[in-house]
């Protein structure tokens, strides 16, 4: 993928297309009212189609005066936590 790929691509849609409403309609108003947001949600590769757990953190980033400048992610993998789990 070109950078021009990855600036077209909206957020929302690496997730599993069943996800997209829960992340419009839980994920993104209480991460703008709590500021962060995290649970376990499953990304789309873009290439193969396959689902990939990850533990989703999303949280605000703020300027020295507390002024929201934008929003960031932490999703490490979590595949090989869930094949123990099965």
């Amino acid at each position: 993928d070109t950078s021009e790929d990855v600036a077209r691509t909206k957020v929302i849609d690496y997730f599993a297309v069943d996800d997209q409403e829960f992340v419009r309609s839980v994920v993104l108003p209480t991460q703008d009212r709590n500021g962060f947001w995290k649970g376990e949600f499953r990304f789309r590769n873009f290439k193969s189609g396959e689902l990939i757990p990850v533990l989703y953190n999303q949280f605000q980033i703020r300027d020295e005066s507390r002024k929201v400048i934008g929003v960031a992610t932490v999703s490490p993998d979590i595949s090989e936590i869930k094949k123990v789990e099965r």
